[in-house]
C-alpha cells in the first residue's frame, strides 16, 4: 500500500490515488509511525465540504475521534480577547473565564481556567464546544445553552479529570441583537467548598474564644490599684515566667483571685496578643472535659455538634491555656 505524509494536503493527496491505481493509502506521523488509512471515500466528501485544504493528519484525526479540525483563533476573535490588553486582564481574575462566538467556537481561556480545570489553551481554542463534549473535556456545555436560550445559564459541569465545577453563561449581544460571544465564567466547587469550611471554622474558633472570654487585668501601675509587701514578690515572679515557656501551677484558696493572677502572666508574656482561654475542669465530665480540649468529629457522641467542633488547645494556640480547678480532675 502507497503511504504519504500526515502534512500533506488533502488537495495534494488526490492525484495520487489515479496515480497509483489505488482507493487507500497509508498516512504516516513525523515519526514514520502509521497513523491510519485514507481512503478515496475521504477525498470526495472534503470535495463535496469544500474542504480539500484541509491536511491528511487532520482528516485521520477527526474520522478517529470526531473532533473537527481548530478554526485560526484569528478568524472568531474579532474583539480581540487574546490581544493585549484584554488578555493580562482576563489572566488577572482569580475565576476561569471561557469565550466562545456565536457558533461555539471557543475564542480564548484565561490561566485561572487552566489552574481549575487541568485543560490548556492549546487544546480548545478554535474547536466547537460541541466537539470538546464529545471528546470528554466537559460534560456539557453551558456556552452551547446559552446560544440556544439566549439568556445566561447556570450549571454543573463535570470536567474530564472528574473535578466539579460551577459555570455561568452569559451572552454578549451585538448592536443588531444578535449574541457576538458567550463569556463564561468558571468556579472549582472543591474551592468554594475549602473556603466555606475555612470561614465557618474561624467563626467557631471566634465563638469559642467569645464564650471563654475573660475580663482584662488592669496594670499595676494603673490608677485605683493597689498593691502590698505581701503581693508584691508574687507578681514580680509572675512577670519573670511569664517570658518562659514554662508549665505555670498556680496555688491559692477559692476567692483569691488566681484567674486574674493567670491572666496578668498571659499579658506579660510574649503571647499577650494570643487568646486567653479559662476552663473550669469541674464543670465538665470526664468524657466531655476530654472533648472541650481536643475537640471532635461530627456525630463523636450523642448532642455532638453535627459539624463537630476545635478543641480549646487548638483555639488556644498561640495564647494561653488556663485549667481553673485542675486538681479535681481524675487521673484516669
Amino acid at each position: 500500500m502507497q503511504r504519504i505524509e500526515e502534512g500533506l494536503s488533502l488537495e495534494a493527496a488526490l492525484p495520487l490515488f489515479d496515480l497509483h491505481g489505488t482507493d487507500a493509502v497509508e498516512v504516516f506521523d513525523t515519526q514514520g509511525q502509521v497513523i491510519g488509512v485514507l481512503t478515496r471515500t475521504d477525498i470526495e466528501k472534503a470535495q463535496c465540504e469544500a474542504a480539500l485544504g484541509q491536511l491528511v493528519g487532520e482528516c485521520i484525526r477527526y474520522r478517529v475521534t470526531g473532533i473537527k479540525p481548530p478554526v485560526e483563533a484569528e478568524s472568531v476573535d474579532a474583539f480581540g480577547f487574546d490581544q493585549e490588553p484584554m488578555r493580562s486582564l482576563l489572566d488577572a481574575l482569580h475565576d476561569g473565564v471561557y469565550i466562545t462566538d456565536a457558533n461555539g467556537i471557543t475564542v480564548t481561556i484565561n490561566k485561572a481556567y487552566e489552574r481549575i480545570t487541568g485543560i490548556s489553551r492549546a487544546e480548545v481554542v478554535g474547536f466547537h464546544m460541541a466537539d470538546l463534549v464529545k471528546a470528554g473535556f466537559i460534560s456539557k456545555s453551558a456556552s452551547l445553552e446559552v446560544i440556544r436560550e439566549r439568556r445566561p445559564i447556570t450549571l454543573a459541569q463535570t470536567i474530564h479529570n472528574s473535578r466539579k465545577i460551577v459555570v455561568t453563561g452569559t451572552p454578549m449581544f451585538s448592536a443588531d441583537g444578535s449574541i457576538a460571544y458567550v463569556v463564561t465564567s468558571v468556579r472549582d466547587i472543591t474551592e468554594l467548598l475549602l473556603a466555606k469550611h475555612a470561614q465557618e471554622q474561624l467563626e467557631q474558633i471566634q465563638r469559642i474564644r467569645e464564650a471563654y472570654k475573660v475580663p482584662e487585668v488592669m496594670a499595676l501601675s494603673a490608677p485605683g490599684v493597689i498593691t502590698s509587701q505581701q503581693t508584691e514578690p508574687c507578681f514580680a515572679l509572675a512577670s519573670r515566667v511569664a517570658k518562659t515557656t514554662a508549665k505555670i501551677l498556680i496555688h491559692g484558696e477559692t476567692g483569691t483571685g488566681k484567674t486574674m493572677l493567670a491572666r496578668y502572666i498571659h499579658q506579660q508574656s510574649d503571647r499577650a496578643d494570643g487568646p486567653f482561654m479559662e476552663l473550669n475542669c469541674t464543670a465538665f465530665s470526664e468524657g466531655l472535659l476530654e472533648a472541650e480540649l481536643f475537640g471532635y468529629t461530627a456525630g463523636a457522641f450523642t448532642g455532638a455538634s453535627p459539624r463537630g467542633k476545635q478543641g480549646l488547645l487548638d483555639v488556644a494556640h498561640g495564647g494561653t491555656l488556663f485549667l481553673d480547678e485542675i486538681g479535681d480532675l481524675p487521673l484516669a
